[in-house]
């Protein structure tokens, strides 16, 4: 069974979390020359938001943020939740933010959409969601 990210009912991208994957295919698109196309934006900031996500479930939930109990699971993970590190409130104010400036909100025109980003600002705020794990995992 897969999970694919859809976006306009179309599938994107089959959904992952590993951490250094993501990495590899924003520094990708970011690594190549000139402005990125108003398509590899899109796939960009989606690699980004999906980045947050992950990052967080990774390092703050030790991999234990389950939306439902699955078969296989044990009835109490206590031991795995007592490595959860919390996020400082001004982590979580900075993720929440840069999550918000990488989506579209529902009343905005998606034609529209990254057209004010360019590179320097995708790769400053990938810098920023790079220093924020970094933080976390110092605190582990």
């Amino acid at each position: 069974m897969a999970v694919y990210v859809l976006e306009s009912c179309v599938a994107l991208d089959e959904y992952g979390e590993d951490v250094e994957a993501l990495k590899s295919e924003i520094n990708a698109i970011l690594s190549v020359t000139g402005e990125p196309t108003k398509a590899q934006k899109e796939v960009l900031a989606g690699k980004m938001r999906r980045l947050i996500e992950s990052v967080v479930n990774t390092h703050v939930f030790n991999k234990q943020r389950h939306q439902f109990k699955q078969k296989s699971q044990q009835v109490s993970a206590f031991d795995d939740f007592t490595r959860v590190v919390p996020l400082l409130p001004a982590e979580a104010q900075s993720l929440r933010d840069l999550f918000a400036k990488l989506s579209i909100t529902e009343h905005d025109d998606p034609r529209n959409a990254y057209v004010n980003t360019d590179k320097a600002m995708f790769q400053t705020r990938y810098n920023a969601i790079k220093l924020i794990e970094a933080a976390i995992v110092g605190r582990k």
